[in-house]
Order: structure tokens, then C-alpha cells, then sequence
């Protein structure tokens, strides 16, 4: 077992995803090194470039782990996990003084919307969380809202399949009548379209969307 393989992020998504691979070069040292001091170190600036990134290692790290395997400065401001139920569709931070090294952004939790308070936020108990959309059927049509439970259904609409695709602020839905006057048209009810038509679209009133919820000092 390499160095940082339980205690990382990085490492954890390593040991999964490309285990064989690092077996394989067990006996490469350069390698080795440059595995453990990006699962342990937070610094993959020796992974992620050549010689390494050339290796079966390099190319399963860039493949599989680069949204988490990434060298990661300063200190932590947050303290991150993955909601219970989420399974690995989406993360939660908090501030305060408990801190962790964990990214919570789209790139590492594709297919989400991040959403942090409009004000004190990073700050002690105040939580931002990275989710995707669930989208449900209804009488006349289906209707999506963020969740971090693990959603069997990310979209609905388009393609003619119903009338209008319509965005409030929180929730998107499809139906046969159009528009209302403070909603929003989209193409279809998703994560990339809500992302799209109008900052903030998605997160709940006195909420703002953010590029990720994990936060780093400079």
C-alpha cells in the first residue's frame, strides 16, 4: 500500500481506480514517489507531468483521478464529505475550524451545481453543497430540483417530448403550457442548460452559485 492511499481523497480514487496499474510499477521508483507524494502530499506536479504521465500510472491518473488528483496550496477552509446517500454524485462543506483536504467542485463531481449562502459563507455550521439535479415525472410533463441523494434521472424534457422547459429559481420542469412571466425557457430541464440561462438559477432563494465549495487560503 502506498503512502496516503487512506487518508486522501486522491489516494482513495488511486487505490480504486488504477491499484493495478501501481502494482504493475511497484518496482519503479520514480513512479512510486510520484503516486505517494500526491495522495500523501497534495503535490502531483510530478505525476501528472513526463516522465510519469507517460506511464500506465500517468495515463490511468489522467483518466480516472485527475478532477482529485490535483496539487492543492495553501491551507483548507472547509471540511468536506460526501452526503450518506449521495453515492458519489455529490459533496457538502462546512467552514469553521475542522478542516479537510477534500476537492468539492464540479470537476470532481461532474454534473452538479454548486450553491453556498449569498453572505458568511465559508463560516462556522454554514454549509455549501456541489448536488445534482432528480427529475421526476408529472401529470404533464416531469419536473427537476437539486438533490444529494444519488438521482436515478439528471434530465428531462426536450426534443420535442413536451411543450416548454421552464426554470424558477429553484426548480426546472417541463409541461405542455409554456413559460410563466418569471421563469425562465430552457431547451431542457439539466445541469448544463440551468448553468447556463441566468446566475444562480438552481440554488435556493439566498443562495449564490459558486465554481466549488471546497476552499483553500492563497
Amino acid at each position: 500500500m502506498f503512502a496516503g492511499a487512506t487518508t486522501s481523497q486522491c489516494g482513495d480514487c488511486l487505490a480504486q481506480r488504477c491499484r493495478a496499474d501501481i502494482d504493475t510499477a511497484c518496482t519503479d521508483d520514480v513512479t512510486l514517489a510520484a503516486v505517494e507524494s500526491c495522495a500523501d502530499k497534495l503535490d502531483c506536479t510530478a505525476l501528472t507531468t513526463p516522465p510519469v504521465a507517460s506511464t500506465s500510472v500517468g495515463r490511468c491518473v489522467a483518466a480516472q483521478c485527475a478532477a482529485v488528483c490535483r496539487s492543492l496550496t495553501g491551507g483548507s477552509q472547509t471540511s468536506c464529505a460526501e452526503p450518506s446517500l449521495s453515492e458519489g454524485h455529490a459533496c457538502k462543506c462546512t467552514g469553521g475550524a475542522a478542516t479537510n483536504d477534500f476537492v468539492c467542485d464540479p470537476q470532481a463531481y461532474p454534473d452538479t451545481i454548486c450553491c453556498a449562502p449569498a453572505t458568511g459563507w465559508p463560516a462556522d455550521g454554514v454549509a455549501c453543497t456541489c448536488a445534482p439535479l432528480a427529475c421526476t415525472d408529472t401529470k404533464d410533463g416531469c419536473a427537476c430540483r437539486l438533490t444529494t441523494i444519488a438521482p436515478s434521472n439528471p434530465t428531462c424534457g426536450g426534443g420535442g417530448t413536451v411543450g416548454a422547459c421552464c426554470v424558477d429559481q429553484e426548480t426546472c420542469a417541463c409541461r405542455a403550457t409554456g413559460c410563466y412571466e418569471l421563469e425562465t425557457p430552457v431547451a431542457h430541464c439539466g445541469v448544463e442548460t440551468i448553468g447556463a440561462a441566468k446566475p444562480n438559477l438552481g440554488c435556493a432563494k439566498g443562495q449564490v452559485r459558486v465554481s466549488s465549495c471546497s476552499r483553500r487560503s492563497p
